[in-house]
């Protein structure tokens, strides 16, 4: 009987030191978004899904770039962004948890920007770039990264197109999973007591 019990318990320790690998490729394109999700375990594909984003997609960002009253538009954002300050923290905080359990053994990001006129087409270039490099110092302080991240922004000069495309495979111990699983649950029933 003990020796059953402890080859059970090292049968359990072998599994939650394994990983699994997840593959994710999003793309948004003509105001569509879509998701595919791989999930894998010894290399054996385990779950594969098709997230249509479709109706959370925001088919007037070219229309909102084009118009004159682009900084209007900017400052109502910034001042959203304030308002949402509280909310923006406690997002931060889950992602915290959840990246300093994951490794990225690759990730790459490609965008295609153009606004019909080259002088504001740079200029949305630039902040892309901005954001992008601001996104990765933080995932670098926070997570792991094997490779190197591979970063594109194509500018369109005479064209309107707003395409984004984000591959990345990310590989995390099935028992640091379930740790963070629990500890991001643990913390929404907290909220949802003390709400």
């Amino acid at each position: 009987m003990a020796w059953i019990l402890i080859g059970l318990a090292m049968v359990i320790t072998l599994f939650l030191f394994s990983h699994m690998e997840a593959v994710f490729h999003y793309t948004y394109a003509e105001g569509k978004q879509r998701l595919l999700m791989h999930i894998y375990y010894c290399r054996i594909r385990l779950l594969k899904k098709e997230i249509n984003l479709e109706q959370h997609a925001h088919p007037s960002i070219c229309r909102l770039l084009q118009e004159k009253n682009l900084p209007k538009h900017i400052t109502h954002v910034i001042e959203t962004m304030k308002d949402s300050r509280q909310k923006i923290s406690e997002v931060y905080e889950v992602f915290t948890t959840i990246l300093n359990k994951i490794r990225f053994k690759q990730i790459t990001w490609s965008t295609d920007v153009g606004i019909g006129d080259a002088s504001t087409t740079g200029v949305v270039t630039g902040g892309i770039w901005a954001i992008k490099s601001i996104i990765f110092k933080v995932l670098q302080e926070k997570t792991h990264f094997q490779k190197h991240p591979v970063l594109r922004v194509s500018p369109h000069f005479q064209s309107t197109v707003i395409k984004t495309d984000v591959e990345c495979m990310i590989s995390i111990r099935i028992g640091q999973a379930i740790y963070a699983l629990f500890t991001l649950g643990r913390r929404f029933s907290i909220k949802e007591i003390t709400a």
